[in-house]
């Protein structure tokens, strides 16, 4: 519950942001997640990661990403939901991460960048339903937008996340995984 409470916060926090261009992403896909921990070591595989991101542009190349992760987990034990809170800092550098725009009396006009690859570092706090114990950890992304309209983005990524836990113990987890993403 108190997760919950400080993931709303900071999300108000961040919608009442006067950033140009937001959008709201949602994303699915597949995770390999290794955890070793003092009873052993196991690896689990599966489609069923789900993201759901706020992006902010807070300069032409730097996006600040704060969103949610839930997971589906279905193994030898059964059914489990791991959760928790990223906030993600992606760099651009190739393109802008916003529409350029020009406003006459006569004319206006805006472009936006079809293809916007990037690269991220990221902060994740993870916790999973049955161990009831807490993870944090950094990770490296690499992902591309596809701008399919003026507001519909597809997007694409692949992420490593290094978490430690309570123990000695620690989480490995890869994901591939592509969503959509709306313009605010």
């Amino acid at each position: 519950m108190r997760q919950l409470l400080k993931f709303g916060w900071l999300l108000s926090l961040v919608l009442s942001s006067t950033a140009a261009a937001n959008s709201f992403n949602s994303t699915a896909g597949y995770y390999s997640i290794s955890a070793k921990t003092s009873a052993g070591t196991q690896t689990l595989q599966n489609f069923g990661v789900y993201r759901f991101i706020y992006d902010i542009d807070v300069a032409q190349h730097f996006s600040f990403k704060p969103s949610y992760s839930l997971y589906t987990i279905s193994g030898s034990d059964g059914f489990e939901l791991g959760y928790g809170t990223d906030i993600e800092f992606s760099y651009l550098p190739f393109t802008r991460n916003s529409a350029m725009s020009y406003q006459s009396p006569s004319a206006s006009w805006q472009t936006y960048e079809i293809f916007q690859p990037y690269v991220s570092l990221s902060f994740h706090q993870r916790q999973y339903q049955s161990i009831q114990s807490n993870y944090a950890g950094l990770g490296l992304q690499f992902g591309s937008s596809y701008q399919f309209s003026r507001s519909i983005r597809l997007m694409a990524y692949v992420a490593s996340i290094y978490l430690n836990g309570p123990l000695s113990s620690k989480v490995n987890e890869f994901q591939v995984a592509g969503g959509i993403g709306m313009q605010l």
